[in-house]
């Protein structure tokens, strides 16, 4: 099974560092799922196979043609990630929990905030950040990329349901390198005192910190990834059971029939799901609507893990499907 972010880390990375990424790891399920590594330097190439070898009977006394699968070389480029951080001293020291305390804070907040910054741009890649690695949405194959027709949808109100798969070793996943600070490093993310400047310039006492690292994201396997876009709010287009057949269906389609291994959603899709399995009963003297039940939270999907995060978007432009 691929390693994620907390495995890479444990028994290479202080104490401190661990404790962080584990506690932001709880607020964003992308980094906690995906396959993650270290490389030196700034760029890495991969091997993805692109053809399986020729298979067919043969009559007894004949032979066949030999042949091998084919493969292409990939290239990955990483991206700076940078949070710079400052925070006044007399704030700091006057923390009713002290300097340290308060520092540390800072310190989960700036990860957090690298780390969402992470998730959405694993998504939607450049449309989220120019500057920052492509996402999902354009390394998808085409033919996995399916959703609701457009007409008669409100604009700008999408939301995308995507499946992946993570079993096999770099299929999908992230890769650090460079040599950061704060984010993934070796050593604790060390705030220094200098002179800060507010927004007329003036200074005053301080504490900062830079945490850069370079990241990036890869699809080795494009068929990896499959999404449903186009839901919304309306009638017709929400997130349900049905929505989810067809997607894992693809998926399954064009990995041979291996299932997804998590389905990664938005809140207000989850909420739909979760409305959409409610069970109504029906009673001599009641109507539908006072003994209905609400189902449980949406855990799974046929035992794929659902995984609803805050980096996926509920104003994406609509896909024109008619």
């Amino acid at each position: 099974m691929p390693n994620n972010l907390m495995d890479v880390m444990k028994g290479k990375y202080n104490d401190a560092s661990v404790g962080i990424v584990e506690e932001v790891l709880k607020k964003v399920p992308e980094l906690a799922f995906f396959d993650a590594r270290i490389i030196d330097g700034t760029q890495f190439k991969t091997l993805a196979r692109t053809g399986l070898p020729s298979a067919g009977f043969r009559d007894v006394n004949t032979g066949i043609d030999a042949s091998g699968s084919t493969y292409a070389m990939k290239t990955f480029d990483l991206f700076v990630l940078d949070c710079l951080v400052k925070m006044d001293k007399a704030v700091a020291v006057g923390d009713i929990y002290g300097k340290d305390m308060a520092l540390a804070r800072e310190s989960v907040g700036a990860v957090l905030a690298g780390m969402k910054q992470m998730a959405k741009q694993t998504w939607y890649g450049t449309a989220n950040d120019a500057k920052g690695f492509p996402g999902a949405k354009f390394l998808t194959k085409t033919d996995l990329k399916i959703g609701n027709k457009s007409t008669g949808l409100t604009a700008a109100t999408g939301s995308s349901v995507f499946a992946v798969g993570n079993s096999t070793l770099n299929a999908c996943g992230y890769v650090f390198g460079g040599s950061g600070k704060g984010l993934l490093t070796q050593e604790p993310i060390d705030f220094k005192e200098t002179l800060l400047k507010d927004g007329d310039d003036k200074e005053f006492d301080g504490f900062y910190a830079a945490l850069t690292t370079w990241v990036g994201f890869s699809v080795v396997d494009a068929r990896k990834v499959a999404f449903f876009d186009n839901i919304t709010a309306d009638t017709g287009a929400t997130m349900n059971d049905e929505v989810l057949a067809q997607l894992v269906n693809k998926y399954m389609e064009s990995n041979d029939g291996e299932m997804p291994d998590g389905l990664f959603m938005s809140f207000r899709s989850l909420q739909q799901l979760q409305l959409s399995r409610k069970t109504v009963l029906v009673a001599q003297g009641k109507t539908q609507a006072e003994i209905g039940t609400v189902a449980p939270i949406p855990q799974d999907y046929n035992g794929i893990r659902i995984l609803p995060t805050n980096a996926i978007a509920n104003n994406e432009a609509l896909t024109s499907r008619t």
